[in-house]
């Protein structure tokens, strides 16, 4: 298992000047953030053809992987919205990821398969529709399309929401599963126990039971050895993809510093847990 960070660890600032900090921290794996309603819209330019070539070059000078990308988020546009011009819109922006993400030579997308609940067989009835659209898309580019566990309150956030998206799509279809958002819901395990064989991803972030703070690991109040546990019953074989919040008092230095401790914390957590069970 690999490390990764997200971009989300810097999303307020034009990541092309910060590439040499990931290489910097030996952090070769990346998770891109695109365009969201609070995001700099300067931060990563997926739609501009020349800056995605420029991009990918300083990607091989340093040595680096965009091995996924979030699909753009919006507060109102989702895949799930009963308005249909919201709903094209957000899989038009959808699309444009997948296309930046095949030019760089990645192979996962992350997509919220809804917004805020109102109706919700309703909106998951749509989410279905709109996500075979962009699965058909992600085949013809050899992308995975993952579906990431939401807040509560928001479609998506169930194990059965997932469950019933995930059976209007191919066996390829997977589970990102967000470990803030589960513990959230208080069901961060049930999603590990009900849909392991479906979690081809993950966003690790820590946080307190009051809010989606996209801390990092032991920061919050999840309880990590479990996780690993869990990880392991699963056999994840994925980027173990971090995905920590920009603050003010939190660099991208210490972010990336701090992401590479607990890495190696947790996986030599896993490892005296496999050596524990093969002596056994």
């Amino acid at each position: 298992m690999e490390l990764g960070v997200a971009s989300f660890a810097c999303y307020k600032q034009e990541l092309v000047n910060l590439l040499p900090l990931f290489a910097q921290f030996d952090v070769r794996y990346m998770e891109l953030w695109t365009f969201s309603s609070f995001a700099n819209p300067l931060h990563f330019k997926y739609k501009d053809e020349e800056y995605l070539e420029n991009f990918l070059a300083l990607l091989l000078k340093y040595n680096l992987r965009a091995s996924s990308i979030h699909a753009p988020i919006d507060s109102e546009a989702d895949i799930s919205s009963p308005d249909p011009a919201l709903r094209e819109q957000a899989i038009k922006e959808t699309i444009k990821s997948i296309d930046a993400l095949a030019k760089l030579g990645g192979r996962i997308l992350v997509v919220h398969p809804g917004g805020k609940s109102v109706d919700r067989e309703k909106q998951l009835r749509i989410a279905s529709r709109s996500l075979q659209i962009v699965e058909s898309y992600c085949q013809r580019l050899n992308i995975r399309l993952t579906l990431e566990n939401m807040l509560p309150g928001y479609v998506g956030s169930k194990v059965g929401d997932l469950e019933y998206l995930l059976s209007s799509l191919s066996p390829r279809a997977a589970i990102c599963l967000d470990t803030g958002h589960g513990f959230l819901n208080g069901n961060l395990f049930e999603l590990m126990r009900t849909l392991g064989g479906r979690i081809c991803h993950l966003h690790i972030q820590d946080t307190h039971a009051s809010s989606d703070e996209h801390l990092l690991p032991f920061q919050g109040e999840i309880d990590w050895e479990e996780f690993m546990i869990k990880l392991t019953q699963i056999h994840y074989k994925g980027i173990f993809m971090t995905e920590i919040r920009e603050a003010k008092n939190n660099s991208l230095e210490a972010i990336l510093a701090g992401a590479r401790c607990a890495f190696e914390k947790l996986t030599s957590f896993s490892a005296r847990l496999s050596g524990k069970k093969f002596q056994e």
